[in-house]
């Protein structure tokens, strides 16, 4: 910085992969970008740790009544899937999340998973050109038991009549698919056009891009204050005073701390990802969802990731080992020739989530603030979708579904 102040045309809050995924975006567009995190390193939490995977095919929200009722007999596990630690905010949250009708939980799933598709040709259209590590292997999705398998089955017409391509297959032809499936499992649902990347390289190349075309990345500053200021946003940081035209707040789970006193119901739904040298044991053909077992489990260049769990546990949480463990115990049941798998690496992000489950994107009302937030386990798929919208945000133009997105959904606070 050269002076106690700094003007600039878009100020963005956030290094993850909405924040760079829009720095890029808008400096290749020719506006100045300063993106300011917190955290020593870039895209720090659920950006970097996360399954890696680009999935239409699991689209909508990300919790329903089911899913809670299922996951009710977790929550005083510690090693389980699902968690809860009770907060007074968490209540009028869940009440929101189980009291949603059958048309909004329709919407969520149309919305999503159109801006899914549309995302995922974008990351490949990206892949031509930077080295994100994107492959179209498909998604293999493992049932344990039948009455699973069989609900699999029925979901496979609605992905089919909705444009995801997809086939039911036995347990044999599982096996067959992917020898590293453990026997005794029931059967499979192949989605052959989802995909994945690895997360730490998309965000590498993606904010190379950003810095390639002007954006600079300010580490380590944390935003004390913002207020408006006529027709600019004036930003008390760490690192001095920032004036902006625009302010971009995509700060993932602590986007709602940020948004000038409007009502944003996001909460930390903390995941992990465990990455493990395990292609000396184990050579998979494509990406795994171990479903009951709520665990992913993706071919990385330098080893092999598993990601689960869903913890409500505030913006604070520490990381539990035993969710660890459990994660860890549920892919070496499912695959065979984990056994001995070192882990090289655990990391642990909170997925902003909402209780509708889906994204918040646009200005709020009061301040004029854009935030772009709320994908909850959908932010890496959606990633290059969001950069677009906010995009078109900051250039006054309308975007698809932008009705639906509005952050004026919640009310004021």
């Amino acid at each position: 910085m050269t002076g106690q102040h700094e003007q600039i045309d878009v100020a963005i809050v956030g290094s993850g992969v909405i924040g760079t995924a829009a720095a890029a975006t808008l400096a290749q567009q020719g506006r100045t970008v300063l993106v300011l995190e917190a955290q020593s390193e870039l895209g720090p939490g659920a950006s970097t740790f996360n399954a890696g995977l680009l999935t239409p095919s699991h689209a909508g929200p990300w919790g329903t009544r089911r899913d809670v009722a299922t996951s009710a007999k977790w929550m005083l596990r510690h090693d389980s899937p699902f968690g809860v630690s009770p907060r007074p905010e968490l209540v009028r949250f869940f009440a929101s999340l189980l009291t949603q009708s059958k048309a909004s939980l329709a919407t969520c799933l149309r919305v999503t998973r159109q801006m899914c598709m549309t995302s995922v040709n974008m990351h490949e259209e990206l892949s031509t050109t930077a080295d994100t590590g994107f492959r179209r292997d498909g998604l293999l999705d493992s049932y344990r038991t039948d009455a699973a398998f069989l609900r699999a089955k029925e979901a496979a017409k609605l992905h089919a009549d909705d444009g995801v391509p997809c086939r039911v297959v036995s347990a044999e032809e599982a096996r067959e698919l992917e020898p590293a499936l453990a026997p005794g499992r029931s059967g499979a649902v192949l989605f052959a056009r989802e995909a994945h990347l690895d997360p730490a390289a998309y965000l590498r190349s993606v904010a190379a891009i950003a810095e390639r075309h002007g954006a600079v990345y300010r580490f380590g500053t944390h935003v004390i204050g913002v207020r408006r200021s006529g027709q600019e946003f004036i930003l008390s940081t760490t690192s001095g005073e920032v004036r902006a035209a625009e302010l971009v707040i995509a700060a993932g789970a602590a986007t709602s701390r940020l948004a000038l006193g409007a009502r944003l119901p996001i909460e930390p739904g903390t995941g992990y990802a465990i990455d493990l040298d395990s292609n000396q044991h184990v050579r998979l053909q494509r990406p795994l969802l171990l479903q009951e077992e709520r665990v992913a489990v993706n071919p990385l260049a330098q080893g092999i990731r598993l990601a689960g769990t869903m913890t409500f546990s505030g913006r604070a949480a520490a990381l539990d080992q035993r969710r660890v463990h459990g994660i860890v115990a549920a892919g070496r049941v499912g695959l065979l020739g984990l056994t001995q798998s070192a882990q090289v690496r655990v990391g642990m992000g909170g997925r902003p989530c909402t209780p509708d489950g889906l994204p918040v994107v646009g200005r709020l009302r009061d301040s004029g603030a854009i935030v772009a937030s709320g994908h909850a386990m959908l932010g890496l798929t959606m990633a290059p979708l969001a950069a677009t919208q906010i995009s078109a945000i900051v250039h006054g133009e309308d975007f698809e579904f932008s009705d639906v997105l509005t952050p004026a959904r919640f009310g004021r606070s």
